[in-house]
């Protein structure tokens, strides 16, 4: 759905960039195929993100209707997160594969943050703990 950019120092106040910024990106996977997912700013008529691939190593892999999933190693998803289903294939109507996120945004009523810790706090925490 997004990734935290940053909190205010002293508070649990951040900002959350959602798949609906312009500027998201994330690594996918998709069958055979990888790149980069890039936010669009745009939704469908049922009000589901449209993201576009990019930066594929080769001709793509998948088809319409495939699930896309993150690729992880990129520092901010973990490997797996459902992040869509391609919608549309790169042709005449379009350059890029158009996925549609998995996620309606405008109906979210809670959402988990993940927070990926450090090998040392883990380790504090883990001292605390015994």
């Amino acid at each position: 759905v997004g990734r935290l950019l940053g909190l205010v120092p002293g508070t649990r106040i951040g900002k959350v960039q959602s798949v609906l910024d312009p500027l998201f990106r994330s690594r996918f996977r998709c069958g055979e195929s990888s790149g980069m997912l890039w936010g669009t700013g745009r939704t469908d008529a049922d009000g589901f993100p449209l993201l576009e691939v990019h930066h594929l190593e080769k001709p793509p892999s998948f088809s319409v209707g495939q699930a896309v999933l993150t690729e992880g190693g990129d520092g901010v998803f973990p490997r797996g997160c459902m992040a869509g289903h391609i919608l549309e294939m790169p042709g005449e109507k379009t350059p890029h594969a158009i996925v549609r996120s998995a996620v309606r945004t405008g109906t979210l009523r809670q959402v988990i943050l993940l927070e990926d810790m450090t090998k040392e706090a883990l380790a504090r925490i883990e001292e605390g703990a015994r």
